[in-house]
């Protein structure tokens, strides 16, 4: 019997070593990475520290558009442009987003590619995405803007009657710039000389022909405030590329707001007090034929590292 005892007892023991060792394995395992699964819109590997950070994620593999957006593509009067998910190219997993304009001369709205998200809730934030370039590439005009933030705002009768926002454009000499700005309706009048007055545009020193058929990757962070703790940055490959601190970015702050200079009442917000998201394929209408592809959008409280993949794993 003693002997049986014994036996028994080192059946346990080796047993119990075993489960021991297996659950450290695991254990230190899910200390490095996690993977979430958002609804509809894939899964995300990521350190668990970032994927607390955050608030909206697309990278194409569900196939559909909506959900997450919350609008996608030209004006409904403009079917011949369109946002659609493609498998040509994809950063990460399989698919991705492409935006495409048709050639001259389009339309107010075929010249619009735009999805955007609007219910941010947040007035801090980061947004990341990659942009793919193939060797057909061309912008003419202006050039051709790919999005970042951005919130519109106006008297009650026209809530879209002006802007504010940071966003990135690829001038037609192909220099990749980055804009921050107020901005308003075609014929429109300016909402406010101390809005316009810090402004400002930074040429990178990207010429965008230096990167065709491959990934590049645009991010951007605004702190909202209406007093003068407001901040807009821009990195472009991890490199930052604009910056400006202690300024004013909520119009809520300028004296102009509570009596606006159309029609001197209180202005009100097109869809809600947060930023927006938009991801955006925005040109002339003389501009020329175009399209690109984006892939692993991310917004989040935290600035988004350059690693970082949204993929369906």
């Amino acid at each position: 019997m003693p002997g049986i005892n014994v036996s028994i007892i080192s059946i346990v023991v080796i047993l119990n070593s075993l489960l021991i060792v297996d659950t450290s394995i695991d254990l230190v395992h899910s200390s490095l990475q996690q993977e979430v699964t958002i609804q509809s819109r894939g899964s995300i590997l990521a350190e668990n520290s970032f994927v607390d950070k955050i608030f909206f994620e697309y990278g194409g593999e569900t196939g559909v558009l909506q959900p997450p957006w919350d609008h996608v593509g030209p004006m409904p009067e403009a079917p011949v442009s369109y946002a659609i998910v493609d498998t040509a190219h994809a950063r990460s997993g399989t698919r991705s987003m492409k935006l495409y304009q048709p050639s001259p001369p389009k339309s107010d709205g075929q010249r619009r590619v735009s999805n955007r998200y609007y219910q941010t809730g947040y007035k801090e934030f980061y947004v990341s995405w990659w942009v793919y370039f193939d060797n057909l590439w061309q912008t003419t005009g202006w050039g051709s803007t790919l999005g970042g933030w951005q919130i519109f705002f106006g008297p009650s009768s026209t809530p879209y009657y002006w802007w504010t926002g940071g966003r990135f454009r690829i001038h037609s000499d192909r220099h990749v710039l980055f804009n921050y700005r107020f901005g308003k309706i075609s014929g429109g009048v300016d909402f406010s000389a101390a809005g316009n007055a810090i402004a400002q545009t930074w040429d990178t020193n990207y010429y965008i022909t230096d990167h065709l058929n491959q990934w590049i990757h645009f991010q951007v962070y605004v702190k909202f405030r209406a007093d003068n703790t407001g901040v807009v940055r821009a990195w472009l490959n991890n490199v930052l590329v604009a910056e400006k601190t202690g300024i004013k970015t909520d119009p809520s702050g300028y004296g102009e707001w509570n009596n606006n200079p159309v029609d001197g009442t209180q202005c009100v917000w097109r869809v809600s007090e947060y930023p927006w998201i938009v991801i955006e394929l925005y040109q002339h209408t003389d501009s020329a034929e175009s399209w690109i592809w984006v892939d692993d959008v991310v917004a989040a409280t935290e600035k988004v590292p350059a690693n970082y993949e949204v993929a369906d794993k």
